[in-house]
């Protein structure tokens, strides 16, 4: 069983006590105002609560007097209430898929379910018999839910950009998504607090509850015990938790939330957990780097866009990267939400989550922090970025841009000829990145021949740069890749994704 605060706790006999506590003292004060207020005259007939149209949408949906006044239209009940059209109320909430269900919960927990399909002659309406209610002349009757407490879209088919993923370093775990998670919640009331006031002598207390969904983490992945995660929010936060046993996640209208010890511990928009990390991340690049020069080494960062652990393992074990297969094996490594080259170049060359750096996915390019570029040249010290054609991200040295000037449909080539020239003199710090592996994981698929070929490629040309180079050499990726019907792709919470060879050996190999 799920454990929280407040009414996670009580009984069943305590919460028919605290109900009859706070009932009894909600009439107490009712009835010392009601007899100095005269009730409104428009109170029992214009006032309409809100429920709300949530789940797997884009948008969650107050649907209420608002809604109401501006959609509502009179001539489907034989009352002559105003109805909403459903398709239309969900259309304003946009569906994370076209394909989908919707669940119409009433709140005796009754509920009826219709495909998303079947919505253009489905509708809902108020009145002060029923509240909230079905109007559907065309429908069973079954269908026709009063005392409507919510709406809830649930998608029929995977979207790994939309729910909540978990994973570990090896596999993809399992996936859910606020609507799926809403069905098998539990629904319990989180304690807010006490107060009081003195009347007269008497004094009148009540205490207030917020109503929350929660799903635990055991659940969500059926095993009984688990040890650390790392959890990501869709802006970059990225949070450590050290024991995740009693882990819950609050479904949030169309969203996962994490509530930590405080606010800054907490996740609104939660998009994935990763169960017992492994011990590296790629912005360990920035404070390896920033070691090792500081004990007089210089360092040199070979960045394989593109490639995630499981490409690599695949690549050694078919005979595609003999001069990775033979130095030290990788270790695991995290990348960062979203898995995009934005994000985690920043996050390499700051040694910062992207809700520290700024940059959480392609639309951002200056970093809000400094990179370690910017931290060398205050030192007096040298660094050099060479890239493809276009800057990635600003960082406080331009970059060495470079183009297909031979049009053999890569520019690595001319990456690995403009890196060879820079090291002489040596600068304290060069940072390599090549672009083919991503290239053409897109256009072929993460394990194809024609990705492995590419990394066969970028393999002979890290011999070369670890043979002439003298200092340090991390070599890591960005982000993975995962496959698609068309080829490849990333930016989702997937292992293939997420998890990225991560490699440091001394220069002068060969």
């Amino acid at each position: 069983m799920i454990r929280q605060r407040g009414w996670g706790k009580i009984s069943k006999i305590g919460r028919r006590a605290l109900i009859i506590s706070v009932a009894v003292s909600c009439l107490m004060v009712g009835t010392v105002i009601g007899y100095f207020i005269p009730v409104s005259p428009w109170a029992a007939e214009d006032y309409i609560p809100s429920i709300y149209l949530k789940g797997d949408v884009l948008k969650k949906l107050e649907i209420g007097r608002e809604i109401l006044d501006q959609y509502g239209e009179k001539g489907k009940s034989d009352r002559n209430i105003k109805t909403l059209n459903m398709e239309k109320l969900v259309s304003i909430a946009i569906p994370a898929s076209n394909d989908f269900d919707l669940y119409i919960i009433a709140e005796d927990g009754r509920t009826a379910m219709l495909s998303g399909k079947q919505l253009a002659n489905f509708f809902i309406g108020f009145s002060s018999e029923n509240s909230w209610e079905a109007v559907n002349p065309d429908y069973p009757v079954s269908t026709n839910i009063k005392d409507i407490d919510e709406l809830v879209v649930v998608l029929n088919e995977r979207q790994d950009d939309f729910g909540l993923n978990i994973i570990n370093m090896e596999k993809n775990i399992t996936y859910i998504t606020p609507g799926r998670a809403y069905l098998s919640a539990s629904r319990f009331f989180d304690y807010g607090g006490t107060s009081s006031k003195d009347l007269d002598g008497t004094s009148l207390e009540t205490s207030t509850f917020k109503e929350k969904y929660i799903i635990g983490l055991k659940e969500l992945t059926g095993m009984p015990e688990q040890g650390n995660m790392v959890l990501m929010g869709a802006e970059g936060q990225y949070q450590f938790v050290a024991n995740s046993t009693e882990t819950v996640f609050e479904i949030d209208g169309n969203t996962f939330k994490y509530s930590g010890s405080s606010p800054k511990d907490s996740i609104l928009d939660l998009k994935g957990v990763v169960l017992d990390p492994s011990a590296s991340s790629i912005m360990d690049v920035y404070y390896d780097a920033k070691g090792f020069i500081g004990s007089g080494n210089d360092v040199l960062l070979i960045i394989t866009d593109g490639m995630g652990y499981h490409q690599y393992e695949y690549a050694m074990e078919n005979g595609y990267a003999p001069f990775l297969a033979s130095i030290s094996r990788a270790d695991t490594a995290l990348s960062v939400y979203t898995p995009v080259t934005n994000s985690g170049l920043a996050a390499m060359l700051t040694g910062k989550p992207p809700c520290e750096s700024g940059i959480y996915s392609r639309k951002q390019r200056i970093p809000e922090v400094p990179t370690i570029m910017g931290d060398l040249l205050k030192e007096g010290n040298a660094s050099l970025l060479i890239e493809g054609d276009i800057q990635i991200i600003k960082t406080e040295v331009e970059a060495s841009l470079h183009s297909d000037t031979d049009a053999d449909g890569t520019i690595d080539d001319e990456i690995l000829e403009a890196a060879m020239d820079s090291l002489y003199p040596q600068a304290a710090f060069m940072a390599v990145h090549f672009h083919s592996i991503d290239d053409a994981g897109h256009e072929y698929g993460d394990l194809a021949i024609g990705t492995m070929e590419r990394i066969e490629s970028i393999d002979s040309y890290i011999r070369e740069l670890a043979s002439a180079w003298r200092g340090k050499i991390i070599i890591t990726s960005d982000h993975g890749m995962h496959s698609t019907d068309n080829g490849g792709d990333h930016g989702q919470f997937r292992y293939e994704d997420m998890v990225v060879p991560y490699i440091i050996i001394d220069g002068g190999l060969s």
